[in-house]
């Protein structure tokens, strides 16, 4: 039995556990899932922070519910890790392989923890379809990179990334193509069903899973014109990615079907009801592809070069509608001709994937040089109440005083000592300024709190 660990998310963005589907069918169609435990690293940004953390991905200790105290402050503040999911002490020892299902967060500080898991524990790895070039935050991390069975990429961005730091990566299409089994594959004779899919801006919705105000106006031009024009001869619906967009949707576009869900997976039927999709979702373009219903991206990151490898139509915030109209009118004259391409894209895409990862499976050795030692240190809830009332008893201080804490402390987290000047700022405070020594450093002598002012 192979425990096989996933880098993914998990109730975040349905276009992550869309390329991880995509993964999981390569896997089964070289081994009997019965032989394979699926486990999870979840880089959900509500579990783990892109930034080094010590208690906040830790496993949350038996005796939690002794502490009244503790778990108001918990409810506030957030420390600890519920998630069904590898945490940062984790024992690596039972794991058997490491593959990085596809995304832009492949190397940054949200995956710290399962780095540190793969060095101290010699864990092969395999790197599928990763995206959004290269941001290494950590340079031990390299050795894992240079290291890894497989490594490869969903578009040209990354993949000069990559080679100009000396790895060699093969470029293939997002996995995310391969997220819908041929059972669900979708024949298309004629276009009688278009799909808009929906993103609000991040001042509406939340950062991360928002657009631009520019894209935003484009897209409510463009769909506005699509319906206008389109409407009354073919059904045209608007599909949300996320639960803060279905309001605003139906603001927008009140007389329209909105359909959404919380399940990743409910999308490869979502997207099967159409036949035509539109919108700026890279992964909505690549499910409505992995079914074989051609797309049009709105392209308005480095992300979407991503859609090249689903055989997309691209425009952009500065494409007119005439030339948006053009593309339109192309699939709806030809869909045969887009729904047979996409069959044989997927198929040849699904054989070079089945080839290498069949490949990197022979393979399991490695020896990294490279170890992170920094354990996480011990959780005592008692001590962790004594250092977060300290927190408290800090923000009740002078607000001028605490904003000229808090802006500092923030630009020095992790630094080797407890910057003078914020010594010199704490200088009347001479009765908490031992404590705050011991808040702010651990055994070590690293920061590792990081301060929030109270509103």
């Amino acid at each position: 039995m192979l425990n096989i660990c996933f880098s993914t998310t998990y109730g975040w963005n349905p276009g992550d556990e869309l390329i991880l589907a995509g993964v999981k069918n390569i896997l089964t169609s070289i081994m009997d899932k019965k032989e394979m435990n699926f486990i999870i690293y979840n880089r959900n940004p509500d579990i783990r922070s892109q930034f080094k953390q010590i208690f906040k991905s830790s496993k949350v200790p038996g005796d939690f519910n002794l502490y009244e105290e503790t778990g108001i402050l918990e409810s506030h503040l957030k420390f600890g890790m519920f998630d069904n999911s590898v945490k940062a002490e984790f024992d690596g020892s039972c794991l058997d392989w490491v593959i990085f299902a596809g995304t832009p967060e492949w190397s940054n500080g949200r995956c710290y923890d399962l780095y540190r898991i793969i060095l101290n524990y010699n864990i092969p790895v395999m790197i599928l379809g990763v995206g959004g070039g290269m941001d290494c935050f950590d340079d031990r991390f390299k050795e894992v990179i240079g290291k890894s069975k497989i490594l490869t990429v969903r578009e040209e961005t990354t993949k000069r990334a990559l080679e100009k730091e000396g790895f060699n990566p093969l470029y293939l299409s997002c996995p995310a193509l391969l997220s819908a089994p041929d059972s669900k594959e979708k024949k298309i004779d004629v276009i009688r069903k278009i799909g808009l899919i929906y993103q609000a801006t991040v001042e509406e919705t939340i950062i991360w899973n928002g657009c631009s105000q520019e894209l935003y106006h484009y897209e409510m031009n463009l769909y506005r014109d699509i319906f206008v024009t389109y409407g009354e001869r073919y059904e045209i619906c608007l599909v949300c990615h996320y639960i803060d967009e279905l309001p605003l949707a139906k603001r927008d576009f009140p007389e329209a079907d909105v359909l959404y869900s919380y399940k990743a997976e409910d999308y490869v039927d979502i997207y099967r009801d159409f036949d035509m999709v539109i919108g700026p979702r890279v992964h909505g373009i690549g499910c409505a592809a992995s079914l074989l219903i051609p797309g049009i991206a709105i392209l308005h990151d480095a992300r979407g070069e991503t859609c090249q490898g689903f055989l997309a139509e691209l425009i952009n915030p500065s494409t007119t509608f005439d030339d948006c109209k053009k593309m339109i009118d192309n699939i709806i004259n030809n869909p045969k001709k887009f729904n047979d391409n996409l069959y044989a894209h997927k198929r040849k895409t699904f054989e070079e994937y089945k080839a290498i990862v069949k490949k990197g499976f022979m393979d399991p050795q490695v020896n990294y040089f490279g170890k992170i030692q920094d354990q996480t240190p011990e959780f005592d809830l008692k001590e962790i109440n004594f250092r977060l009332n300290l927190v408290e008893k800090l923000l009740d201080l002078d607000n001028t005083l605490a904003d000229k804490f808090h802006s500092k402390c923030e630009r020095h987290v992790y630094s080797e000592e407890m910057p003078e000047e914020l010594l010199i700022t704490l200088e009347d405070e001479k009765e908490i300024e031992l404590d705050l020594r011991n808040l702010l450093k651990d055994k070590s002598g690293n920061v590792y709190v990081d301060i929030k002012r109270k509103k």
